[in-house]
Protein backbone atom coordinates (compact mmCIF):
# COMPACT_ATOMS: atom_id res chain seq x y z
CA UNK A 1 0.00 0.00 0.00
CA UNK A 2 1.46 3.39 -1.30
CA UNK A 3 2.13 5.42 1.74
CA UNK A 4 2.38 9.60 1.81
CA UNK A 5 2.99 12.73 4.13
CA UNK A 6 0.81 14.92 2.39
CA UNK A 7 -2.90 15.16 3.48
CA UNK A 8 -5.28 14.79 0.55
CA UNK A 9 -9.16 16.43 0.46
CA UNK A 10 -11.43 14.30 -1.95
CA UNK A 11 -14.84 14.73 -3.20
CA UNK A 12 -16.29 11.80 -4.36
CA UNK A 13 -19.82 9.79 -5.56
CA UNK A 14 -20.68 6.76 -3.57
CA UNK A 15 -19.87 4.02 -6.11
CA UNK A 16 -16.35 5.29 -6.05
CA UNK A 17 -16.16 5.98 -2.16
CA UNK A 18 -17.53 2.31 -1.85
CA UNK A 19 -14.05 1.08 -4.24
CA UNK A 20 -12.03 2.96 -2.10
CA UNK A 21 -13.34 1.51 1.08
CA UNK A 22 -12.82 -2.11 -0.57
CA UNK A 23 -9.52 -1.39 -1.12
CA UNK A 24 -8.38 -0.28 2.15
CA UNK A 25 -10.15 -2.47 4.41
CA UNK A 26 -9.57 -5.50 2.35
CA UNK A 27 -13.70 -6.36 1.77
CA UNK A 28 -14.36 -8.84 -0.89
CA UNK A 29 -15.28 -7.19 -4.49
CA UNK A 30 -18.37 -9.35 -4.17
CA UNK A 31 -19.57 -6.95 -1.19
CA UNK A 32 -18.37 -3.74 -2.83
CA UNK A 33 -22.10 -2.72 -4.67
CA UNK A 34 -23.67 -3.30 -0.99
CA UNK A 35 -21.20 -1.41 1.21
CA UNK A 36 -22.91 1.27 2.97
CA UNK A 37 -21.38 4.54 3.04
CA UNK A 38 -22.21 7.83 4.53
CA UNK A 39 -23.60 10.49 3.20
CA UNK A 40 -22.63 14.28 4.33
CA UNK A 41 -19.87 12.95 6.19
CA UNK A 42 -15.84 13.77 6.24
CA UNK A 43 -13.97 10.30 6.07
CA UNK A 44 -10.05 9.94 7.49
CA UNK A 45 -8.85 7.43 6.55
CA UNK A 46 -5.25 6.51 8.30
CA UNK A 47 -3.17 3.74 7.00
CA UNK A 48 -1.33 1.87 9.63
CA UNK A 49 0.97 -1.39 9.56
CA UNK A 50 -1.57 -3.84 9.83
CA UNK A 51 -4.61 -2.06 8.05
CA UNK A 52 -6.67 1.11 8.05
CA UNK A 53 -8.05 3.22 10.73
CA UNK A 54 -11.27 5.41 9.41
CA UNK A 55 -12.51 8.10 11.43
CA UNK A 56 -16.08 9.52 10.51
CA UNK A 57 -17.24 13.09 11.36
CA UNK A 58 -20.39 13.52 10.59
CA UNK A 59 -21.46 17.13 8.98
CA UNK A 60 -24.75 18.76 10.35
CA UNK A 61 -26.82 18.68 7.41
CA UNK A 62 -30.25 17.47 7.29
CA UNK A 63 -30.79 14.49 4.20
CA UNK A 64 -32.63 11.46 3.80
CA UNK A 65 -30.70 8.25 3.38
CA UNK A 66 -30.69 6.80 0.13
CA UNK A 67 -29.23 3.34 1.27
CA UNK A 68 -31.00 0.36 0.15
CA UNK A 69 -29.50 -3.09 0.45
CA UNK A 70 -29.53 -4.58 -2.84
CA UNK A 71 -29.38 -8.40 -1.56
CA UNK A 72 -32.39 -7.85 0.60
CA UNK A 73 -34.58 -6.43 -2.01
CA UNK A 74 -33.20 -9.15 -4.45
CA UNK A 75 -34.16 -12.06 -1.89
CA UNK A 76 -37.50 -9.78 -1.45
CA UNK A 77 -38.73 -9.08 -4.64
CA UNK A 78 -37.88 -10.15 -8.38
CA UNK A 79 -34.68 -10.66 -10.47
CA UNK A 80 -34.35 -7.38 -11.17
CA UNK A 81 -34.13 -6.69 -7.17
CA UNK A 82 -37.50 -4.82 -7.74
CA UNK A 83 -39.15 -5.36 -4.35
CA UNK A 84 -43.06 -6.35 -4.16
CA UNK A 85 -45.42 -4.10 -3.74
CA UNK A 86 -43.47 -1.23 -5.11
CA UNK A 87 -44.24 1.07 -7.92
CA UNK A 88 -42.42 -0.25 -10.94
CA UNK A 89 -43.30 -3.96 -9.57
CA UNK A 90 -47.06 -3.35 -9.51
CA UNK A 91 -46.53 -1.58 -13.20
CA UNK A 92 -48.04 -4.13 -16.16
CA UNK A 93 -46.63 -3.78 -20.03
CA UNK A 94 -49.43 -2.64 -22.44
CA UNK A 95 -49.90 -5.23 -25.10
CA UNK A 96 -50.99 -3.30 -28.26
Amino acid sequence: MPRSAVLLKVLILQAVLRAIYAYYLNLPLEELPYINVPLHTVIKMTPKAYGTVMEEFPLNIEAVDTYRDGRKMKARGGADGTPEGSPRASVKPINK
